[in-house]
């Protein structure tokens, strides 16, 4: 089955190259029980197996968050492992609680705790710091905030911190979008 991913993805790679566009595979949490996701360091393995210029990563490192803590991995490890393959790193906060839960709507899970929240950086439990010292990206990355509608009015001062969290990313500041 990996191989035939691969071989998919460097064909697409190629495509992709025609146009002068880079594929981003997102890593991604298991969104139920018996669905099952590569975790970081895979998804970097991968990406390596298929050495193609023009298919690279997009880090999430919420989504990374909430697989490391499912799967029983070290955040700070795998994300490092991701960080040089990533062209896109999406920034936003969570507590790394997968979400196991019944809820009916976003306010229950905020108020659990649990799942992909999209707070603001800083508001949960990822330790962004130590994310920044441990990670190399590539000089070019995107990074890019993705918070939930709720939280934009923390725009101005999220977009602040975001951009010296990827100035620490990055050696070359990147773009940062909003």
């Amino acid at each position: 089955a990996y191989s035939r991913q691969r071989e998919a993805l460097a064909q697409a790679g190629d495509r992709a190259g025609e146009a002068n566009v880079t594929l981003c595979v997102e890593n991604v949490f298991r969104f139920e029980a018996m669905r099952e996701t590569a975790v970081p360091s895979r998804l970097a393995e991968e990406i390596d197996a298929i050495g193609h210029p023009f298919v690279r990563a997009t880090l999430d490192v919420s989504h990374a968050f909430l697989r490391c803590t499912d799967a029983g991995l070290d955040l700070l490890t795998e994300v490092a492992i991701l960080a040089p393959f990533a062209r896109h790193v999406h920034v936003h906060d969570s507590y790394g609680r997968p979400l196991e839960s019944w809820t009916i709507d976003e306010a229950e899970r905020l108020a659990l705790g649990e799942g992909d929240l999209h707070l603001p950086v800083g508001w949960g439990a990822i330790p962004w710091d130590e994310l920044a010292a441990r990670c190399t990206f590539d000089a070019g990355a995107i990074v890019n905030l993705e918070l939930h509608r709720r939280y934009w009015s923390e725009l101005p001062a999220q977009i602040d911190t975001v951009r010296a969290l990827s100035q620490r990313f990055i050696a070359t500041a990147p773009t940062v979008l909003v």
